[in-house]
């Protein structure tokens, strides 16, 4: 595998500045590396998918610490993305070997169900959480397979939601401000019954070829 290191550095050599104005970019885009073992880590962020939700946290442009210059999001995602696998697959061809497309192992429940169990359980109307509860279901959404709300409704993906909407929540109705990542696990536990781990969804995943392959870098200085 390729480290977050490297990366960085070859995005300062095909966009200016330096390796740490990149490094943390791309330790986002590696930080499953810590909970599912191997190159199936990738298949989280290193897709279409995950290229849309790196604009939503670094925004459409993002910003070299260095000197301001600012550069598309995109194309250092899509710089990681194709260093990794050589290509940059969609959600559905990282997924379409997932058991989840054939067996159903979790029945959640709809995101407008969803959204009146958080209002009730956290106060508030349902309109309050539409935002959140909606983006925890933007893969059931691409997949069109209620099976892929896992992807994103696990423990880490309540790390990702507080990355996307920030360290707290405010409700429109009242004002409100509640701790994200506590409203997101209640909203997996609430729509799953449980709150799995990344991991849980990776079960019985096959890693194909193309999941391992990684072009070559110079990694020397």
């Amino acid at each position: 595998m390729v480290h977050a290191l490297y990366h960085a550095r070859s995005s300062a050599r095909q966009f200016g500045g330096s390796e740490s104005d990149y490094l943390p970019l791309h330790q986002f885009l590696d930080q499953t590396k810590a909970y599912v073992p191997g190159s199936l880590h990738r298949l989280v962020l290193h897709n279409t998918f995950g290229i849309q939700l790196c604009e939503e946290v670094y925004g459409v442009e993002w910003q070299r610490p260095s000197d301001g210059k600012l550069i598309a999001t995109r194309l250092l995602v899509q710089q990681h993305i194709n260093e990794d696998f050589g290509f940059v697959p969609t959600l559905s061809e990282c997924f379409q070997d997932h058991p989840f497309y054939h067996e159903q192992q979790v029945h959640p429940y709809t995101p407008a169900e969803v959204q009146v169990a958080l209002a009730h359980t956290l106060k508030g109307v349902p309109e309050d959480y539409r935002e959140l509860v909606n983006w925890f279901y933007k893969p059931v959404e691409l997949l069109e397979n209620p099976q892929f709300f896992c992807l994103l409704g696990n423990s880490f993906g309540t790390f990702l939601a507080e990355a996307r909407f920030g360290i707290a929540l405010q409700r429109a109705s009242d004002g409100k401000e509640l701790p994200t990542q506590t409203v997101a696990e209640w909203l997996v536990r609430l729509s799953l019954g449980f709150l799995p781990t990344l991991t849980y969804f990776f079960r019985g995943m096959p890693l194909l070829s193309w999941m391992s392959r990684c072009i070559s870098l110079d990694i020397e200085e």
